[in-house]
Order: structure tokens, then sequence, then C-alpha cells
């Protein structure tokens, strides 16, 4: 037989873990461990018949199911759950956080319902559930309950189908899909029954902060507008949706109609640090204008707007790939454009995808699009001085129909001048 050395603190280790599965106080010899693990009665996540009964005739959530809160429902005179133990409601702050309560999830999806739901900060963050199979009804009252959705999914990295968010006023929103690996689409109605007039109203510069939304969502192909459309227009710049917003959205096809809600801010520090960075299958990033046509005029300066980081094209990296291809985009390999021949034949597929700089997806033409949707800041900058610089990638693009970036004619370039934006190649 071979000699095997175990360390100490393991085998207090293993002893504290049954010691806290099975409520005893007992010392265990190591010889005495494996019997004592395969005396813990049960296994598994309990259900909700497993929750111990009280004297006084409710189900309470025993130590260890719920992390944040106590849980307890009322039990009627057979003994069976009620429908009441399914109904959510009120603070839902944490309540399904850091996979607490997944086996509720798993078990009695199809009975859950919510109602008079209130804030919901971190209600699944770091979740490993694959989907939210019920909507969240918010509270619906004339009085003013405005309620933080932040972190709502931060770090639920497995999740693929949302919730639809009923009734929500919204006060703030930062991180609510960030890091969410695998999802894939957001649906339309996601935000259609949004409440955005307690932003439209915010005076103060933190209210309303949506930052980071979207970082990391390596398999997101489309974002609805709507979720963005609106907030605060005196938001400080740290808050703005454009601070992280979508970097590492590598599977992302466009942007289109970029809201600019902060109209009445002064934002003298760059707002969009990494917005667009890694936003490998980019092919157009496109200002929202006003009702009659023409840029947003703004008080800005010292805004830096990067499409030079791997805008529209892949880091040739066997990692960047796998962020498009192994997670939950529904891309495959063989829609990569490596030269003409493939160019050519999937430049009209939506799937592809290129690790070529010169098949970039974001191009002259692209860059075109933006620069006219850029907002107005030549007022601004001439009273107060300072510049705005927008940057490319010049040799973006050059193998495709749109063409290479640093093809722009003065004319092109001057629409930026013209709004207070340096067009800068790299």
């Amino acid at each position: 037989m071979s000699k095997v050395l175990v360390n100490e603190s393991s085998l207090t280790g293993i002893a504290n873990a049954i010691r806290g599965k099975n409520g005893s106080t007992t010392t265990y010899k190591p010889s005495e461990m494996a019997a004592a693990i395969t005396a813990i009665s049960g296994g598994g996540e309990p259900t909700i018949e497993a929750l111990s009964i009280t004297a006084n005739g409710t189900y309470t959530a025993p130590d260890g199911v719920d992390g944040y809160s106590p849980v307890t429902v009322n039990v009627p005179q057979d003994g069976g759950p009620p429908e009441s133990a399914f109904v959510i409601s009120r603070d839902c702050s944490y309540r399904f956080a850091y996979n607490g309560w997944n086996w509720f999830i798993s078990q009695y999806e199809n009975r859950i319902t919510t109602s008079e739901v209130m804030d919901t900060e971190s209600m699944f963050c770091y979740s490993d559930i694959k989907n939210v199979p019920f909507d969240i009804n918010y509270k619906n009252s004339l009085i003013y309950d405005y309620y933080s959705i932040t972190n709502m999914f931060n770090g639920c990295s497995y999740i693929e189908k949302l919730p639809i968010l009923n009734n929500i006023k919204i006060e703030m929103c930062s991180y609510l899909f960030r890091y969410c690996y695998r999802l894939r689409n957001i649906p339309d109605n996601f935000a259609s029954t949004w409440d955005w007039s307690y932003l439209e109203q915010q005076t103060i510069a933190y209210t309303g902060n949506q930052q980071s939304m979207f970082y990391n969502c390596y398999s997101l192909r489309s974002i609805p507008i709507n979720i963005i459309k609106s907030g605060n227009p005196y938001c400080n710049y740290s808050y703005s949706y454009f601070n992280n917003g979508f970097q590492n959205c590598h599977s992302l096809n466009e942007l289109v109609n970029l809201p600019i809600p902060y109209t009445k801010s002064t934002w003298t520090s760059n707002a969009f640090y990494n917005t667009f960075t890694y936003c490998s299958r980019l092919k157009n990033a496109i200002f929202a204008l006003q009702e009659d046509g023409t840029p947003y005029v703004v008080k800005w300066k010292s805004q830096i707007i990067d499409f030079s980081n791997c805008i529209g094209w892949l880091y040739n990296n066997t990692d960047y790939k796998n962020y498009i291809l192994n997670y939950n985009s529904g891309i495959t390999a063989d829609k990569e454009v490596t030269d003409a021949t493939t160019y050519a034949a999937l430049k009209d597929d939506p799937d592809w995808f290129t690790c070529d700089v010169a098949y970039s997806r974001y191009n002259h033409d692209s860059a075109v699009a933006t620069i006219n949707s850029l907002p107005d800041t030549s007022a601004y900058l001439a009273s107060k001085g300072g510049t705005n610089t927008i940057k490319f990638k010049g040799a973006a693009g050059s193998a495709t129909d749109g063409g290479a970036i640093n093809s722009l004619t003065e004319e092109e370039i001057a629409v930026a001048a013209a709004k207070g934006w340096t067009v800068t190649l790299v």
C-alpha cells in the first residue's frame, strides 16, 4: 500500500463540512469521515416540502437556503405548499442572487408569479440560472416609487432567456447585463413599459446611472434601443451608458439611433471610455438625430470616441475567436472571411466575421455615417475652448465594398470639423 500525506487543515475542513451538514459537534477521526458523509440524509437543494414547519403553521426556510432574508409563508390545513408560496413581491433585491434559490426556480418555474415588486437591484446577480421563466411585475402606483435594477443580471454568465419587466419606473440600471456571456437576444418588449419620466426630470448628476450596461456580453447580437432611449439630461459623463457601454460585445451587429439624452449636462471629461472597444463585428454606429434631422447640440469637450481598437474585426487570437464561437452567438467557424473568395461568398451573410482588418465590417462607409450623426459641439468649444476627437483605424475595410477608412475625403472630414470634432487616423 502506498503512503499518502494528508494536510491537517484539509482534514479539519472536511470535518467542519460534515458538522455543517449534520448539525453535530462531533470530533471525527479520518477513518470515521466516510461513514459520517454517507449518513448525511437528503442531499441536493431542498424542496419547498422539505422546509421546516413551525408550530404556528408556517413554512420557514432553514439556514443556508436563503442567504439574504428569511422566507415564511402560511401553511394550509392539508399541509401542502400554498399558492402564496409562489408569489414573489415587494423588495426583491438580491432575492435569487448567488444561486441561493436556484432550486426554487428550477423546481417550481411553472407556478412562480410576481406582483407588486419594488427594487430588483442585484435580484439574480451571479446566479447560474439559464433562464428566468416568469415576468417581473412591478408595483404600479400613482405615488413616486422609482426602482433600481442595477446589477439585476450582472454575472449571470449562463442566462439565455430574460423575463419581461412590466410597469417599471426606472431609477438606476448600471451593470444591468454585465458578464452575461451567453445572452444572445434581448426581447424587443423587455423595456416597452418602462417609465422614463423620472430620469427626464432629474438634475442630480448620478441619478440614472447607466454605465457598463452591456459590458462583456460576448454573444449579444442586437440591442433594442428603447432600453437606453432616454435618461437624465444632466447625467454626469461617468454615469452615462457610453462609459464602458458596449465593450467586448464581440458579436454585436450594429448600433443605430444611439440616444443623446444628455443635452443639458456639461461634459469636460471623456464619457466614451471603452464604449466600443472590441465590438468585433460592428458594422454601424450611428447617433440619433433630432426630429428635424439635424444632429443634437451638446456641451461637450475632451471627448474621445475611439473606433480604432478592433471595431469590425476580431483580434487574431484563439481566445478572441472563442468569445464569438464558443458561447451562444449562433455564429460558426465556417462564417469567417479570410480572403477575397470568402468575402465574396459571405459578405451578405448576417453571421460573417473576420480577423483581418482589411475585411473589417466597420469601413469607410461606416465612418461616414458615424461622422454625419455626431453631436454638434462647435458652439460650446468656441465659447469654452478645448477639443473633441474621433479616432479610426485607417486601414480598416480596405478590401471591402465600403472601402478603407483612410479614403475619407476632405469634404467628409470637414463635416466632423464643422461640429467641433477632429478626425484622427491610426
